[in-house]
């Protein structure tokens, strides 16, 4: 015996629930079916709903994004300046508002002896001496750039990372030199001891005297390097002096001496 199956509103798609939607609001699933061609839209030529399960839309960008800084350039911006120079045409006539009765007051009586007359011949002057036009004939706009700060992104970084080699560059060289420092100190340690206990090189020299004198010396460059910083910086780290100058005798270092076989010997 068969069974249906159904499933609550939680377990169904979004695009399913718009689907039971558009069928409820027709008249059922079948009403619906008869408005939907089977190719995405309904009758009516409107797209089917797809739901939210679809791809979010995309956004595209349009003039009101912000126009990346790039780290050449030093900020600045535009400032622009339009001027616009008038021409005027025509032009010779005289009226200014006034009533020609108001102007004939002023006229030459002997050649206009009416004011009929003096009407006349200022219509006529009029007609032929239109007021001036004046009109804008030329426009220009001048941009300046003004400049905000003294430096681009790319300056600031190249000076950073310059300053950081330089800053390398005399680090290694406060190093070497008190490392050369330290092991000159070292020798003439070691030099003096081996003198003192072989009596200038007469007598043997043993296996526990090189220790020692070995373990003095280093010590020696240690505390030069500890002790003595060059300029007020401390060019060598506790750990690169113990790897130069070990605490022990017959270890292998970078700066450090042991005694030989041929030095015991003799």
């Amino acid at each position: 015996m068969g069974y249906k199956q159904t499933f609550g509103a939680s377990r169904k798609s979004p695009g399913k629930m718009a689907d039971m939607t558009t069928a409820s609001m027709m008249g059922g699933a079948d009403a619906a079916a008869k408005y939907y061609d089977g190719a995405g839209k309904y009758m009516n030529g409107a797209p089917k709903y797809m739901g939210v399960s679809r791809a979010p839309m995309k956004h595209i960008p349009g003039h009101t994004d912000p126009v990346p800084a790039t780290g050449s350039e030093v900020p600045s911006y535009n400032q622009s300046t339009t001027t616009q120079t008038n021409t005027t045409s025509g032009g010779g006539g005289t009226s200014s508002g006034k009533s020609y009765s108001s102007a004939y007051k002023n006229a030459d009586k002997d050649k206009y002896p009416t004011l009929e007359s003096f009407t006349v011949a200022a219509k006529a002057y009029n007609q032929n001496n239109p007021k001036p036009v004046v009109k804008p004939t030329a426009k220009s706009t001048a941009t300046t750039t003004t400049q905000v700060g003294e430096k681009s992104t790319d300056q600031v970084v190249a000076e950073g990372n310059e300053y950081k080699t330089n800053a390398q560059n005399k680090r290694a060289a406060m190093k070497e030199a008190a490392l050369i420092k330290a092991q000159n100190d070292s020798t003439a340690v070691s030099n003096r001891l081996r003198n003192q206990v072989t009596h200038n090189g007469q007598g043997p020299l043993s296996q526990r005297q090189a220790n020692i004198i070995t373990t003095i010396a280093n010590r020696t460059a240690r505390r030069s390097l500890g002790h003595k910083p060059i300029k007020s910086v401390k060019a060598v780290t506790a750990s690169e002096a113990i790897a130069a100058f070990p605490l022990q005798p017959n270890v292998p270092s970078t700066r450090g001496g042991n005694f030989t076989a041929e030095d015991i010997e003799g």
